[in-house]
């Protein structure tokens, strides 16, 4: 079983190579190891090239001629590797030693599964600790459980597969390709992946996911952090939320349209209540309009933290009508 790593980098030469050291330092080391960078103004390339002058197995270092985001540029180092597993990689984590050992040992014993995924400690930009599980920190909570039982609804409402932590069979991005415009790359492979095989969560956290320096971060900010912003940019919020529930509501929508005919009744059922829950929040963000507030349709999708998602949407809505009444 060959094994590739896909790492995508932009102005990383200040970890990069300690990320790299501690995939080296595998028990299993991986066969591959393709890094495409984005157009850094820093000396990244040159670090990794360093770094990796004693690696046995096949390199790839791809210049991109022009920026292509995390997204794409994550679909074009994917499609470079050549391995039956292909694990993904950020330019500043740094992995357990055993992580690929563990991971390659399950798709070893378990044909069924396409892609799995690991639980993360997070640790600041010393890799001091921060939060011992990502997933504890998910919101809505992240209940592994599901995935063990192959029910993989919820995706539909939240990606619970972070990129840095999966693997995935080759076959999986043969499926996905190409990505829609408006999907992050981890969350499209989960979603493709339904209806493909098994997605199987590894209750074990494989590596340090260092903060500050990610587009998408795990660490949420403390309560009063959290008022103090709902308090002072409400309106930036509300312009930030509603073009993502539109990007989210495009991603679904392409989901829909090309792998909705291999799910279950019961996905399909799924995904119109989270497309219909998305539309109404949007109306209630660019409308006004109290009325697209329901909160049954708050605990289905956020679970236990279903009040405390209505209440923030309903503080942004008010803070919108009292402007435009102003």
């Amino acid at each position: 079983m060959k094994i590739s790593v896909a790492m995508c980098t932009y102005n990383g030469a200040r970890f990069i190579r300690e990320q790299l050291e501690s995939i080296l330092g595998q028990t299993r080391v991986p066969d591959e190891i393709v890094i495409c960078d984005d157009g850094s103004a820093d000396d990244t390339l040159g670090v990794a090239r360093e770094t990796l002058a004693g690696f046995s197995g096949r390199v790839q270092l791809v210049a991109n001629p022009e920026n292509l985001g995390f997204a794409k540029n994550f679909e074009k180092a994917i499609s470079l590797c050549g391995g039956d597993i292909i694990f993904l990689s950020d330019q500043d984590d740094v992995w357990q030693r055993d992580k690929l050992e563990k991971m390659c040992a399950i798709f070893a014993e378990r044909d069924d599964v396409i892609l799995a995924f690991h639980d993360s400690a997070l640790v600041d930009s010393q890799l001091r600790p921060l939060q011992p599980s990502f997933w504890a920190c998910m919101l809505p909570p992240f209940h592994p459980e599901e995935f063990e039982c192959g029910d993989y609804r919820h995706l539909f409402m939240v990606n619970m597969v972070q990129g840095s932590a999966c693997a995935f069979r080759r076959a999986l991005f043969a499926a996905a390709a190409p990505l829609p415009p408006e999907a992050y790359h981890d969350e499209w492979l989960a979603l493709t992946a339904i209806g493909h095989g098994q997605m199987l969560p590894i209750r074990e956290t494989l590596m340090q996911y260092r903060q500050g320096n990610n587009v998408i971060g795990g660490m949420h900010p403390s309560l009063l952090g959290r008022i103090y912003g709902w308090l002072t940019r409400f309106h930036r919020k509300a312009e930030v939320r509603m073009g993502d529930l539109r990007r989210r509501e495009a991603v679904l929508q392409a989901a829909q349209e090309r792998f909705a005919s291999g799910w279950t009744e019961e996905e399909r059922e799924a995904l119109d209540f989270y497309l219909h829950f998305i539309r109404e929040r949007f109306a209630l963000f660019e409308h006004c309009q109290l009325s697209h507030l329901h909160p049954q349709a708050y605990r289905r999708a956020y679970r236990e933290r279903g009040r405390y998602f209505l209440l923030k949407d309903l503080c942004i809505a008010l803070c919108r009508i009292g402007r435009a009444t102003r």
